[in-house]
């Protein structure tokens, strides 16, 4: 094995560590606004909120809410394709829902790891409660991990509102999918020649 091989595996290596570290600090809720917290997928009933958005299809976070608390349930997958993006006035109904909720009473948002999906919706309640895009990205990732809104796509979604038509371009998104196809075929191929598959490559990232 090279020099290069060897600083890739190390390099893999702390950023496992980084990675379980950050896990670890994120198993609790992060309370984002008030009565508003943002989190991962609880691994038992979330306790404490009036209202529970699952952000996150029923899989990723099983659990059953105590009698009385409200659930709402928008299942979409954490992917860099912006045409996977639920539909504007979906995602705008969600969170309208939430700050109407979060007058009289605690609200939880929460998709698997409490970073991406869930916090593109939370995101959109910030802003339609009348802050600005780069002070919420800026707030949520000091608040809960600069990992918030890490798929690109929805950052892009939450600095172009209002003005999201046309957001990601044909031209963007043809490099998002060469870039996803170089991405496959380069751990394939690393798979086949029985080295590491990186977990994680933002190089690829659309």
């Amino acid at each position: 094995m090279d020099q290069t091989q060897l600083a890739t595996k190390a390099e893999d290596r702390q950023w496992l560590v980084k990675y379980n570290r950050e896990i670890a600090r994120l198993g609790v809720p992060t309370t984002v606004a008030t009565n508003l917290d943002l989190g991962g997928a609880p691994k038992y009933r979330p306790e404490g909120y009036g209202h529970v958005l699952r952000v996150c299809y029923r899989d990723e976070a099983p659990y059953k809410v105590r009698k009385g608390v409200e659930v709402k349930v928008l299942e979409f997958d954490d992917n860099p394709d912006p045409r996977q993006l639920p539909p504007r006035d979906t995602l705008e109904s969600l969170a309208d829902w939430i700050n109407q909720r979060r007058k009289n009473a605690s609200v939880f948002v929460h998709c698997r790891m409490g970073m991406n999906r869930s916090g593109l919706v939370t995101a959109l309640a910030l802003l339609r409660s009348g802050r600005q895009a780069e002070e919420v990205i800026k707030h949520l990732r000091a608040a809960r991990s600069s990992w918030v809104l890490s798929n690109t796509t929805f950052e892009k979604f939450i600095r172009a509102y209002p003005k999201v038509e046309g957001f990601y371009d044909g031209a963007e998104l043809a490099v998002c999918q060469a870039r996803q196809l170089e991405l496959v075929q380069a751990r394939q191929l690393a798979v086949s020649q029985g080295q590491y598959a990186h977990l994680w490559d933002d190089e690829y990232e659309c």
